[in-house]
């Protein structure tokens, strides 16, 4: 909804049944990018532009975060080593925890020819 209070101008130049679709958050054939912006956002990256069978074409490819978790790092030991007054020790070894790294993953592809939106896809949830 915010992004239509932005663009009120833009929103309003869609027909009612694509208002209806970029207020669910949904997309149709022949949408200008103006109405992707405001059911999607924008992309995740700038627009890849290309030429394919005789026509120039615009994508926009939308991504998200996905957390990655490693396996904890194993640190030292077992072992036996010095110890307090010259007598020897045991050490065991110890766990790091988990770590968590975040990387991009494609969620969604739409394609643009002449400025309308002529295909897209969208990532199966996993």
């Amino acid at each position: 909804m915010d992004r239509i209070t932005e663009n009120p101008a833009a929103y309003q130049a869609l027909t009612p049944a694509e208002q209806a679709l970029v207020r669910d958050g949904k997309i149709s054939a022949g949408m200008p990018p103006q109405a992707v912006y405001i059911a999607w956002g924008n992309p995740a990256a700038p627009p890849i532009e290309g030429y394919k069978d005789g026509k120039n074409y615009t994508r926009w490819v939308y991504s998200r975060l996905e957390p990655v978790y490693t396996t904890p790092a194993f640190w030292g030991g077992p072992y036996w080593g010095p110890g307090p007054y010259g007598g020897r020790r045991y050490y065991g070894g110890f766990y790091t925890g988990t770590d968590v790294t975040y990387i991009p993953r494609n969620v969604a592809n739409v394609l643009f020819e002449n400025g309308k939106v002529v295909s897209w896809e969208t990532a199966v949830p996993r």
